[in-house]
């Protein structure tokens, strides 16, 4: 697909363990802050990352690297702030992306010096709401815990960003959460639109609510309901099925990894092209273990791992050198489902597009 030298974008996974119960997240079973039982909570040793970005080289001065969160938070990774150090110190920007409920003050102010040290590294805390609205969605999280962890690390002169997803249950608290953010000393506010809460994904969460299931708050459901009438759940489903791709609705792959020439490690130690495949292997989902399954029988099980290679020999080898982006050509049989349903393309129009389009289906994305 490319060599090392044409890397400028990384993306992290290095915990599969998280705080929070949020309940759209590919951890969990749809609407539940229920973690899959397949799910792989371990985390990322050390010394593989070290591997890893050891192997890229001089060419970290050319890479953004984001620690981020496909089944886990960062910070709850033991050895993060040494991974923090790390990526602050040999790429020209680092980024990290939190719920920020986690550590004590004392670690937030030393992740905090470190930002300013090196300048160019940010932390993302991800805060949809208020007090009383940001649990509705970060399931499990501590609101006044993370102003606290924030104080601490903008007060050591961190660069901080205050992440704002927008839900119909939050939206009135926008403006609100935004001068909070200037107040505390927050470098940017970002305020993403999300159109996670669909009706039967709150009803799931509300039912689980009700049976003890998982721990939740009524009042915070109930704010919900007030703008949207909600009916009652008689079960909740944890078997979930999802359909595979329909190739015939592209004509084309848009390859996010190789337009931005991106990589993806995973706290498995795996390199994958995007986050997408990631959260299919995570998360076992049918269309990619399929998939992965093809790819293991004609490429090895461990083609993409950082154990066994480098960095250049993964890029290099048969499977991302020429298999996947042929299939992208061919877009035959070989193609993977996650490639046609976050990268497919036809008249500038993505599958999601399309798919929803012609079904007349809410369709729920991150």
């Amino acid at each position: 697909m490319f060599n090392i030298s044409d890397i400028r974008k990384i993306e992290m996974s290095v915990t599969g363990s998280c705080n929070a119960g949020c309940p759209l997240c590919a951890r969990h079973i749809t609407g539940t802050s229920i973690v899959r039982e397949n799910i792989n909570t371990g985390h990322l040793p050390l010394e593989h990352f070290n591997k890893f970005v050891d192997d890229l080289g001089d060419n970290t001065k050319n890479i953004y690297n984001t620690f981020c969160g496909t089944i886990g938070d960062p910070l709850v990774h033991p050895n993060f702030s040494e991974m923090w150090q790390k990526s602050c110190e040999v790429f020209r920007r680092t980024n990290v992306d939190t719920n920020a409920s986690v550590r004590s003050t004392d670690y937030w102010e030393e992740l905090g010096l470190i930002s300013k040290h090196y300048k160019n590294c940010a932390i993302t805390f991800s805060i949809d709401g208020l007090k009383d609205t940001n649990p509705i969605y970060r399931v499990f999280t501590d609101f006044d815990k993370i102003i606290e962890n924030a104080k601490a690390f903008i007060k050591a002169g961190g660069k901080a960003e205050w992440k704002f997803l927008v839900f119909e249950h939050n939206q009135h608290q926008v403006e609100e959460a935004k001068e909070l953010s200037k107040k505390l000393g927050f470098d940017n506010f970002i305020e993403q639109t999300s159109i996670r809460f669909s009706l039967k994904n709150l009803e799931r969460t509300e039912k689980l609510i009700e049976q003890g299931t998982i721990k939740g708050s009524k009042r915070s459901t109930d704010k919900f309901k007030k703008i949207n009438e909600i009916k009652s759940a008689d079960s909740v489903e944890t078997n979930e099925t999802v359909e595979r791709a329909d190739i015939k609705n592209i004509e084309s792959i848009d390859c996010k990894s190789i337009s931005q020439g991106m990589l993806f490690l995973s706290h498995d130690s795996k390199v994958h092209p995007c986050c997408y495949f990631d959260a299919g292997k995570q998360t076992q989902e049918k269309q990619y273990t399929d998939y992965e399954e093809n790819v293991i029988r004609l490429f090895g099980e461990d083609y993409n791992s950082i154990v066994n290679y480098s960095v250049q020999d993964i890029l290099k080898n048969t499977y991302l050198a020429n298999y996947l982006p042929n299939s992208f050509k061919t877009l035959d049989e070989t193609l993977c489902d996650v490639c046609v349903k976050t990268c497919g393309v036809k008249n500038k129009e993505t599958y999601w597009g399309i798919t929803n389009r012609k079904q007349k289906l809410e369709i729920n994305v991150c």
